[in-house]
C-alpha cells in the first residue's frame, strides 16, 4: 500500500452525482478481486443454517398455520442458499479464468542475477550480433 498527501481541489465542486460516485465505489472493490464472489459462498451457508433453524422450528410448533409457515419460510430459505451456492460455484471459476487471461506472473521477481557474459549493451544492430557471437562462444565452452 502506497500512502500519499492529497491536495485540495484547486478550482470549484466536483459535477459528479451520488449515484455516479456510487457506481464508481463499486467498480473499484469488484474490479481488483473476486472475492465479493466468494461472498454468496458464506451468505449460502448462512440460508441453509436459517433454513434447518426453521424447519426445526417447524417440528417444534404444535399449531397447523405456524407449522405451514416455518416449513414455505425454510423452503424459500433453503433454495435460495441453493441458488447463491450455484453463483457461488460459478464465480469462483469466472474468478480462475479471469486470474489465467490477466497472465500475472504467480510471483514477483525483485532481483535478477545474471553473468557478465550474459550482458548484451544494446548499441546497435551490428554490436549486438558481436555480443550475441562472444555469447554463444562462451555458452559453447561451458
Amino acid at each position: 500500500m502506497v500512502y500519499y498527501d492529497r491536495q485540495d481541489r484547486a478550482a470549484g465542486e466536483g459535477k459528479l452525482s451520488f449515484m455516479s460516485r456510487i457506481k464508481y465505489a463499486m467498480d473499484a472493490i469488484t474490479s481488483f478481486s473476486y472475492k465479493p464472489l466468494r461472498l454468496s459462498f458464506a451468505l449460502f451457508c448462512f440460508s441453509t443454517c436459517v433454513a434447518g433453524l426453521m424447519a426445526f422450528f417447524m417440528l417444534l410448533s404444535k399449531s397447523s398455520v405456524d407449522t405451514a409457515g416455518f416449513a414455505v419460510a425454510a423452503s424459500v430459505f433453503f433454495v435460495g442458499g441453493l441458488l447463491l451456492l450455484c453463483l457461488g460455484v460459478l464465480g469462483e471459476y469466472l474468478g480462475r479464468v479471469y486470474d489465467e487471461v490477466r497472465s500475472r506472473p504467480l510471483s514477483i521477481i525483485s532481483t535478477v542475477h545474471r553473468s557478465p557474459a550474459m550482458n548484451v549493451p544494446q548499441l546497435g544492430i551490428v554490436a549486438g550480433q558481436a555480443d550475441n557471437d562472444r555469447i554463444q562462444d562462451a555458452i559453447d565452452a561451458a
